[in-house]
């Protein structure tokens, strides 16, 4: 009952945004997923791409993720134009409400797709990869904290512009670091050479191979929760 309870999650409609296609592919290590991704609708001409760890694994980050995912979609759309603010109080509601030892990575980003940047807040979440239409590849590096873990928390936002052919890839650590029977990670490395083979295809599709990829690397092994949200610039 929670496992349905937990996909249900997933939105039946979802933005529309002529200059980006989305979309997520994730796998549980157990029966729940510690894992969130989202995909807001901010406002005219502007959305957001969520992706959270928790820290754990099954029922108790299951719980954890429903908490945290509660206190995102409790925000008001206006409140993203001020993003330090708005995640303050979203760790402050995280915080107030996990058991101590227990935080979460979150990698919030707000795209504007008039002007096609990119402004995100990076809470020490493994840095997503920004891949240029060029070959040039870019990490979206930490800018806060984890969040539920420090009481005195503050975040700052940094920003980047996506141009036609770009593709985002925001993924858990559960991705590079599923390991193989020689206990070798997949990688951040690995992740961009499949990508890189696998470049022109959908994001729906592009999502996964990545998680194909992982899952023959591992030998089908599922050790962590591991999710995957690609972003192409039309």
């Amino acid at each position: 009952m929670a496992q349905e309870i937990q996909q249900s999650f997933a939105r039946k409609s979802k933005p529309t945004h002529y200059t980006v296609e989305y979309a997520a592919r994730s796998l549980c290590a157990r029966k729940l997923s510690g894992d969130y991704y989202d995909f807001l609708d901010i406002s005219a001409g502007r959305m957001a791409f969520v992706l959270a760890d928790i820290s754990g694994k099954g029922l108790p980050a299951a719980l954890l993720m429903a908490s945290l995912r509660a206190s995102i979609l409790a925000q008001r759309p206006d409140a993203f134009n001020n993003l330090p603010r708005t995640l303050k109080r979203v760790h402050e509601l995280f915080y107030e409400s996990s058991p101590p030892g227990h935080f979460a990575s979150l990698f919030f980003a707000d795209y504007n797709e008039r002007s096609g940047c990119l402004r995100y807040v990076n809470c020490g979440h493994v840095p997503p990869i920004l891949f240029r239409d060029d070959g040039q590849v870019a990490r979206l590096g930490s800018t806060a904290p984890v969040v539920g873990m420090l009481e005195n928390w503050n975040a700052t936002v940094d920003e980047v512009a996506l141009s036609p052919g770009d593709v985002l890839v925001i993924f858990s650590d559960g991705v590079i670091e599923a390991k193989n029977t020689a206990a070798d990670d997949f990688g951040s490395d690995r992740l961009i050479q499949v990508v890189r083979n696998r470049f022109y295809l959908k994001p729906v599709y592009l999502a996964e191979t990545v998680i194909q990829a992982v899952e023959v690397f591992s030998g089908f092994r599922r050790q962590d929760d591991a999710t995957v949200v690609v972003v192409r610039v039309r």
